[in-house]
């Protein structure tokens, strides 16, 4: 397993993507962490001119990453105020950034939140949905 970031440094890959699955779903089951985490790897595969950080970190992506948003907050205190659950997610990071992790979500690079009521106009047909996870629904837009 490679080192786990005691600090973010948003021009790495790794601390950003273990940042952003902090941000978006450290609650969630490690099946849940690594489909966020496979969402964020489907977009890469689609812009790879961009790095990790520059998907994750790119306006109105990720809402954690919002300069208004309490998570941010959370996520550059997580390595020391919450050290078990920052080196778990750590691992799913690392898992997903060495091509280790499954992709149950079949190619979606985009998702929301299984309690919102109304789906996002660009979630709607003719885009599908390739999994509720229990915590995100997946979507791949066509």
């Amino acid at each position: 397993m490679k080192l786990i970031p005691s600090t973010i440094d948003l021009t790495d890959d790794y601390s950003v993507l273990a940042g952003t699955l902090f941000g978006e779903i450290r609650g969630g089951t490690r099946q849940a962490q690594e489909n966020v985490a496979q969402a964020i790897l489907n977009r890469q595969h689609h812009s790879p001119t961009h790095t990790i950080a520059q998907i994750c970190l790119a306006h109105r992506q990720f809402d954690c990453w919002d300069t208004t948003d309490p998570n941010r907050a959370q996520i550059f205190a997580a390595p020391h105020a919450q050290p078990r659950v920052w080196a778990a997610i750590c691992d799913v990071a690392y898992t997903a950034l060495t091509g280790k992790n499954p992709d149950r979500i079949h190619g979606a690079c985009n998702y929301f939140a299984c309690w919102m009521k109304v789906a996002p106009p660009w979630a709607r047909p003719p885009s599908v949905v390739t999994l509720n996870d229990g915590f995100h629904i997946f979507i791949r837009t066509q």
